[in-house]
């Protein structure tokens, strides 16, 4: 298995032992020069629950003022992806509960 799937794994089954009633979507990518894992999911979680157990997958940010890619310092014995997209939609079900 390539370190970009076994990211996919490692955050599956950490969202799915978190969140087991929640479907997510999980797939990985990789292309020239950079790899990436999608996850897509229903529900009313906010994204920012979810980017706080992916974060530490992250290999660092892009940053826009030097267009360049910042890596982080790697202290964990675990494989890292440049991008990780979250796309979270709220089923009308849930949408009419939320002020």
């Amino acid at each position: 298995m390539n370190p970009t799937a076994t990211v996919a794994k490692a955050i599956r089954e950490e969202l799915k032992r978190l969140y087991p009633n929640v479907k997510f979507s999980i797939t990985s990518k990789i292309s020239a020069g950079s790899d990436r894992i999608n996850i897509k999911y229903d529900s009313d979680i906010p994204e920012s629950e979810i980017k706080k157990i992916t974060n530490k997958y992250l290999d660092g940010y892009f940053d826009g003022m030097e267009e360049t890619y910042k890596y982080k310092k790697n202290n964990q014995e675990i494989y890292r992806v440049q991008y990780i997209l979250i796309q979270r939609h709220i089923p009308d079900s849930i949408s009419k509960n939320i002020n």
